[in-house]
């Protein structure tokens, strides 16, 4: 099992989106809600504006065939004039040729009518129309024939023909105006058709209005009723970053007091190790050897508080952004050898094996000599010391990846490994495995805490797997070419 530093991208987008409260997703639906509302006034607007803009064309469109119309029974009655006229002027030449045009005219005007309405109307609302417009034809044909006949008789001078065309001829045209008077009646049908559908449409549009009013006034009672849960939360929110500042800015003044404390920690107790070893030899001079064992103990006891003073002071000086990095070239062989050589004794004392693989020709790095040592003896001490009897394995290689060299360290050993909870806690500050872990093995738990730090500030990374009871491989991959840091907080 590994333990790694981050979750992948996606496994972090899962892990948000389970842990989203309730309140957050309501909002997030509300303001969906919203748009769709929006969405959907603008789309009923749209049908509303389009709808009226048709009614107000359809509307002009047949209103202009209504004045059309009128104008063509306008024609008819012209043309019934010459035949009325001729008894007064008694020139039926002229009178002729004027109802000669008259009809010309008329035929114009009603073969372009009975085309518009072939084009432009619907099949089954024209039809009635275009009959009417065919009766008319038909009653202003007979009529101009009747007309003919009247100039022909009064040519003649036979007046009992006269009278009697002139009846027929005024019967005809009572039938042509009775053919308008079917066509204005057929036209109101249309429009009155016309209208209903226009009505149904603003009907089907007005539900869409009540659905979308329906919609509003959910969207403002989910506003309201959650409006206070969302103010509640953002409050306790806005609690917890105030919280947290504070906090921060809290542990910041710790670890800068920390860190300015350093000298003078170091220096009192590096003072009180050198009298205890002053004691010792003073002791052994004197032939005191009854005091040794007390003043032995004294001075072990204080290298371990030394320790510990420095790796609470190393973490606080790279919690506070005041760790600088030394960086120079070395050649990583002879810094590997003195890190076995001094981690041999830590080793020894569980009855562990050493086993050192060392890939050929590792060259040089550029890093901090320093840091690269104090976090190799780091995962060595913590193999040795969670190992009894076992092997402890260091692996070095060196690769290329993106164009950069890499050095990796990999320490692996045979000793009581970690559970994956475990696994969870392990590069925090002052935590180790569990309890029982502290009082059988000691420690603080700032070891690979201040490791994984110093991977960090050099560029790299430090990453685990273990399994209980088989062991654990600490992994340290380290740049060749460290760059030169714009910082060192690595929080």
């Amino acid at each position: 099992m590994q333990a790694s530093l981050a979750l992948p991208g996606g496994q972090q987008t899962a892990a948000r989106r389970a842990t989203q409260p309730l309140w957050l997703l309501i909002y997030y639906l509300l303001a969906g809600f919203t748009l769709l509302t929006v969405v959907m006034s603008l789309y009923l607007s749209h049908h509303l504006m389009d709808a009226y803009r048709r009614a107000v064309e359809v509307n002009q469109e047949w209103a202009e065939r209504l004045g059309e119309y009128a104008e063509l029974g306008q024609l008819v009655a012209l043309a019934n004039a010459p035949a009325q006229a001729v008894f007064e002027s008694r020139d039926v030449a002229t009178e002729t040729a004027r109802l000669h045009m008259l009809r010309r005219l008329f035929d114009v005007r009603l073969a372009a009518l009975q085309e518009d309405l072939r084009i432009h109307v619907d099949t089954a609302q024209a039809a009635p129309l275009l009959e009417d417009l065919r009766m008319v034809g038909e009653t202003v044909a007979t009529m101009a024939g009747e007309a003919d006949l009247i100039f022909a008789a009064l040519q003649q001078q036979q007046s009992a023909q006269i009278e009697e065309r002139l009846v027929r001829m005024n019967r005809v045209y009572a039938e042509a105006n009775t053919a308008f008077i079917a066509l204005r009646e057929d036209v109101h049908v249309v429009q009155n058709a016309l209208f209903s559908a226009q009505t149904a449409a603003a009907a089907t549009l007005r539900k869409y209005e009540y659905m979308l009013a329906g919609a509003i006034l959910l969207m403002v009672c989910g506003a309201v009723f959650y409006g206070r849960n969302l103010a509640q939360r953002m409050a306790q929110t806005e609690a917890l970053r105030l919280a947290k500042e504070a906090a921060e800015q809290a542990n910041h003044a710790k670890s800068t007091f920390l860190a300015n404390m350093s000298h003078e920690l170091r220096t009192s107790l590096n003072h009180n190790l050198g009298y205890s070893e002053m004691l010792q030899e003073e002791a052994a001079d004197l032939g005191q050897e009854d005091l040794i064992p007390d003043l032995q103990k004294i001075h072990l006891a204080g290298t371990h508080l030394l320790a510990i003073i420095s790796d609470i002071l190393d973490l606080a000086r790279i919690e506070a952004g005041k760790m600088d990095l030394a960086l120079d070239i070395f050649a990583v062989a002879p810094l590997l050898q003195d890190v076995v050589t001094s981690v041999g004794p830590l080793l020894e004392k569980n009855a562990n094996t050493l086993a050192v693989h060392c890939a050929d020709h590792l060259g040089t790095m550029r890093a901090d000599a320093t840091r690269v040592r104090q976090v190799l003896l780091n995962v060595l001490d913590n193999a040795g010391k969670f190992t009894q009897q076992g092997t402890v394995t260091l692996e070095v290689t060196r690769a290329v990846a993106d164009g950069a060299a890499w050095i990796t360290f990999r320490v692996a050993d045979t000793g009581i490994g970690m559970s994956p909870d475990q696994l969870e806690r392990l590069f925090q500050p002052f935590t180790q495995a569990d309890e029982s872990t502290t009082r059988r093995y000691g420690g603080t738990g700032l070891g690979l805490a201040i490791t994984r730090k110093f991977c960090q500030m050099m560029g790299g990374d430090v990453s685990v797997e273990s399994a209980l009871g088989q062991g654990s491989t600490f992994t340290i991959r380290l740049p060749a070419e460290v760059s030169d840091p714009t910082g060192c907080n690595v929080l």
